[in-house]
């Protein structure tokens, strides 16, 4: 599949960025007092995001001198759809050939209470002592089950990663961790453990709930105090579900117990952690699709639509709510707020690595995958290795973008179908708009909305 440029100011989201966000700054300021810089250079950064007028790769081919351009990302974390498809892409192929063994693996899911979710969403020392707790409280208690199997000295290990979203862009902080179903023994020898009962999920639940209410309770974060900050105000109103239209009350889905769906979970104080979903030995495949959904992005570009009529913005669920309910309607303002606050700080970790397979871990080496080039029918052209040396330790950009997009091949030419290669790189946004005068590509981005004072 021949690459093309994904015009991402073709999009709602690019347009109504471009046409309100100085709008939606100025009123946060004015009501909420000033904005964090994180803010605001992310949504910044968004805008350019793609365009060739603010950075390119100039690729040429040596066989017809034919060439092309590959727009620069803006990489901001979870705003931007088309960066968080590359991060999730990138983050999944690591962790499928460089962090988990061929061993059976489990996924936990730890969703924390309603009242918890305000200071969790904008405080990220809280969220992540709650993370730490959470990866730490499920290590003991694998260790207390290697006893059980007497294998005093098993370890397990996963990786834990923070969503900070629902699927209706609304603020829902919890972690979904995916866990070796069993240990390892100082041996490098994995011993698999039967699944786990309800009462074996609701001991885990209990620890954990007591030992975040405690942490909270330490740190002074229990205190009702009201935070009057712009951050603050963008998470009051991603709280809750907002307005939703569409569907009936016959179309919403029957409630039904925990034990009538099949589903391993247990509820504690409000806290809630479900351990239904598996992936077996061998398929990696599974894994890969499991390590996708983990690290997704809040929004899906396909499901957000303007409505021109009413002059709001259309967000279709994924799935119909318990109202029956099809559809989030929100104004600008309304989603800018609710994108905002979605937006991690720059120090909050939004992935970990613990147990065996952690960085600082003496097992890892012996446990993890071996250094190999994958070997999928996506995989464009495996990288050539000299005898001895080692194969690179991240994707390269191509093969990136071909996972993301459909098998899109950048380094092939469109014309003699031979490959092409980096000729230039160009950082500089005159010299850039200067390259593309007279082109098919965008010379410039996209003028955004400006708002003028009062006369």
């Amino acid at each position: 599949m021949p690459y093309s440029r994904h015009q991402p100011e073709l999009t709602v989201l690019h347009q109504v960025v471009r046409q309100h966000l100085a709008g939606f700054l100025r009123t946060l300021k004015e009501e909420a007092g000033a904005v964090p810089a994180f803010i605001t250079r992310a949504w910044r950064s968004y805008l350019l995001c793609g365009l060739g007028g603010a950075g390119f790769a100039r690729l040429r081919c040596e066989s017809c001198l034919h060439d092309h351009i590959v727009c620069f990302s803006c990489k901001t974390r979870q705003l931007c759809p088309s960066c968080a498809g590359r991060a999730m892409a990138d983050g999944a192929s690591h962790l499928v050939d460089r962090v988990f063994p061929d061993v059976n693996v489990r996924q936990y899911v730890l969703a924390f209470p309603f009242e918890l979710w305000g200071m969790l969403a904008y405080q990220p020392a809280l969220v992540n002592a709650a993370q730490k707790i959470f990866c730490d409280a499920i290590q003991k208690w694998h260790q207390q089950r290697a006893k059980e199997y007497a294998l005093p000295d098993g370890k397990t290990g996963g990786v834990a990663v923070l969503h900070r979203f629902g699927s209706g862009l609304n603020v829902m902080p919890h972690v979904h961790a995916l866990l070796l179903d069993g240990v390892y023994t100082p041996d490098a020898v994995f011993h698999r453990f039967a699944p786990p009962d309800a009462t074996h999920l609701e001991e885990l639940c209990r620890s954990i709930s007591v030992r975040v209410l405690a942490m909270l309770k330490r740190r002074g974060a229990l205190k009702e105090e009201e935070k009057q900050d712009a951050l603050a105000a963008c998470t009051q109103l991603a709280l809750f579900s907002g307005e939703r239209v569409g569907g009936d009350e016959e179309d919403a889905p029957r409630p039904t117990s925990a034990k009538s769906a099949n589903k391993l979970c247990a509820v504690v104080d409000g806290f809630n952690l479900e351990a239904t979903t598996t992936v077996k030995q061998g398929d990696r495949e599974a894994l890969e699709r499991t390590c996708r959904y983990l690290l997704r992005g809040p929004l899906a570009l396909d499901r957000l639509k303007f409505d021109e009529e009413t002059e709001t913005i259309r967000y279709a669920l994924k799935r119909p709510d318990r109202r029956g309910k099809t559809h989030l309607v929100m104004t600008p303002a309304e989603l800018f707020a609710r994108m905002t606050a979605l937006i991690p700080s720059p120090r909050l970790c939004l992935r970990r690595t613990f147990g065996v397979l952690a960085s600082g871990s003496s097992l890892r080496k012996r446990v993890v995958p071996k250094s190999t080039p994958r070997n999928h029918s996506h995989t464009l052209h495996p990288p050539e290795q000299k005898p001895g040396e080692s194969p690179p330790t991240r994707t390269p950009w191509a093969e990136l973008i071909a996972r993301c997009f459909d098998g899109a091949d950048a380094l092939k030419c469109t014309h003699c179908g031979k490959r092409m290669a980096v000729l230039a790189i160009i950082r500089d946004r005159k010299e850039a708009q200067r390259f593309l005068e007279g082109r098919a590509d965008d010379a410039e981005p996209p003028a955004q909305g400006r708002i003028r004072g009062p006369p």
